[in-house]
């Protein structure tokens, strides 16, 4: 199955957050028990910008599918605002990777000092 398309925005000043339930075709939860997390956002040129993973930024629901992203607003805000692209990747504990997600991540600088 491909990848979802989701596009981001992410705002300097503001924890990032975004919460997502992974279904199988039927509509039925998929259980993450024992899989990690992880997603990059980067450059067009491939350069890493933030870094995000299951240390805390990314929660799995085990049995109930969720996936819930916390980018904090230090990491944000340590960012140089830009358009970039990420995916999500989702890989169980027999080290089997699934990429969910995947689009653009736009970094908006704050304008309110």
């Amino acid at each position: 199955m491909a990848a979802g398309r989701y596009n981001i925005v992410l705002e300097h000043g503001s924890t990032f957050t975004l919460d997502l339930t992974w279904t199988d075709d039927n509509g039925t939860a998929v259980n993450l028990s024992g899989y990690s997390a992880a997603m990059d956002i980067r450059s067009r040129a491939g350069a890493l910008v933030i870094d995000v993973g299951t240390d805390g930024t990314i929660a799995l629901g085990g049995s109930a599918g969720t996936i819930a992203i916390t980018i904090p607003v230090a990491i944000v805000n340590a960012a140089t605002p830009g358009a970039y692209e990420y995916d999500l990747l989702l890989t169980s504990g027999a080290g089997v990777g699934t990429q969910r997600l995947k689009g653009t991540a736009v970094l908006e600088a704050r304008v309110t000092a």
